[in-house]
């Protein structure tokens, strides 16, 4: 017999569907900048003149930018939440990136 869906079961389903629509809205507000990860990826890190470098920096914020206000609901609430939210902010800003073709740093499409 199965047993009707309990406050943690709710916490554990609406912790990925807050993750994919923040992420969803931090990449498209562009929350973050493209010349402010430009700047970041410059050439203390030796990316200049190579763009894929500067595009990850800028994945790489958009994410945390994603992860922060969701991460800081659910410490506390959900194991390991403080961990991995930032992890899977980033693969769903991956899927969403390719999902609607934006294969290339900036904008580029194929």
């Amino acid at each position: 017999m199965l047993r009707p869906p309990d406050a943690a079961y709710e916490v554990r389903n609406e912790h990925p569907r807050q993750l994919e629509q923040v992420s969803a809205q931090a990449r498209r507000a562009e929350q973050v900048p493209p010349l402010e990860a430009a700047t970041e990826a410059g050439p203390r890190s030796g990316a200049q003149g190579n763009s894929w470098a500067i595009f990850k920096t800028f994945l790489d914020a958009v994410a945390d930018a994603a992860a922060a206000p969701v991460a800081a609901k659910y410490t506390g609430v959900l194991a390991a939440a403080d961990v991995f939210t930032r992890d899977n902010a980033w693969t769903l800003l991956e899927s969403l990136r390719i999902d609607t073709g934006v294969l290339g740093p900036f904008g580029i499409r194929p």
